[in-house]
């Protein structure tokens, strides 16, 4: 296995090489989907901070306990490597955890109070061209001409899957728009974090924190809203939390895992795929009908971010210790 490794960082990236990395992002949106599909089905039961505030804490224990068993041979380091954590690595771990945490979250909730959930789906489709103009921004990455087609056929996928919603968006308020808009922009910023910044601490551990530090604020603005907690916990409902509580934990894991060899481009692509593993979770467990158009854009979708990968496959891309993004 470890030389294995040592062959991945030393040679250079061939298709074969970054499947796994690849891989990685994906099964990070079908987490993400996961939380979307579970959240849909708890919201009529449970207040949205307290499934928030919930799903944070099961990530957190399923998180410590798999750094705990896989640093079993060296437990005497693990309290050492927080302390060697520099100011600016906290810094992004807050960051990044904000952002993908309770900023896009209270964000998209505020929206919502004032548009709907069709206007926020079309809104959503840009997130990959948002991603793909900061990684111009902060990671100063050259967009081909072939990678920025591969984007728009990704965005007009998600357009078309979106598509029944322009019909039943007759009137909404511009002004939820816009904060719907403004959530995304947190989270492509920790997306694009997730390049700028690698830290040396264990996968695992740095994942709990990034979901610890939005407890505080998601702690105080339940415990200030009524009805937080529930009057009753049906054993369904605890299975769903866990389930999505450790689906937020294993997308942070695969996303850092599989954005370390991927530029800010391909990564932006991945996203796209949520939509698309969102609609397949709902057709397996709440039994939602998937349309032909909307089966044309998840198609559409799907070849883009094929196509991307294949073409970036076949080009010698840097290894990962020679990319220092400022």
């Amino acid at each position: 296995m470890l030389g294995y490794a040592h062959t991945m960082t030393q040679t250079k990236n061939t298709s074969g090489n970054l499947t796994p990395y690849y891989l990685s992002l994906f099964i990070a949106q079908v987490m993400v989907g996961i939380n979307i599909v579970g959240a849909k089905f708890l919201v009529a039961q449970f207040s949205i901070i307290f499934i928030i505030t919930v799903r944070f804490v099961i990530a957190i224990i399923f998180l410590l306990i798999m750094h705990f068993f896989s640093s079993l041979n060296q437990s005497n380091q693990k309290m050492q490597r927080l302390r060697d954590l520099t100011k600016r690595d906290w810094l992004f771990i807050t960051a990044q955890g904000l952002c993908a945490g309770v900023f896009f979250n209270l964000l998209l909730l505020f929206g919502l109070h004032y548009t709907n959930a069709n206007a926020a789906g079309i809104i959503s489709s840009v997130l990959p061209a948002i991603i793909v103009i900061l990684s111009i921004l902060f990671l100063r990455e050259h967009l081909t001409l072939f990678s920025s087609l591969c984007v728009g056929f990704a965005i007009a996928g998600l357009l078309v899957i979106n598509a029944t919603n322009f019909r039943q968006t007759n009137s909404h308020d511009l002004f939820g728009d816009f904060i719907v808009l403004l959530s995304l922009l947190p989270e492509a910023a920790y997306y694009v974090m997730a390049k700028i910044h690698v830290n040396k601490l264990p996968i695992f551990l740095m994942s709990a924190l990034m979901h610890a530090v939005n407890l505080p604020i998601l702690l105080l603005i339940g415990l200030g809203t009524a009805h937080f907690f529930p009057a009753q916990l049906p054993l369904k409902s605890i299975s769903v939390l866990i389930a999505i509580g450790t689906a937020s934990a294993l997308f942070y894991v695969f996303w850092c895992t599989g954005c370390k060899r991927v530029s800010g481009a391909t990564a932006a692509l991945f996203t796209a795929g949520m939509p698309i593993a969102t609609l397949i979770i709902a057709w397996l467990f709440l039994h939602e009908a998937i349309s032909a158009l909307q089966f044309f854009g998840m198609l559409l979708v799907i070849a883009s971010i094929v196509f991307n990968a294949m073409a970036k496959g076949k080009r010698e891309k840097p290894t990962e210790d020679e990319v220092q993004p400022l």
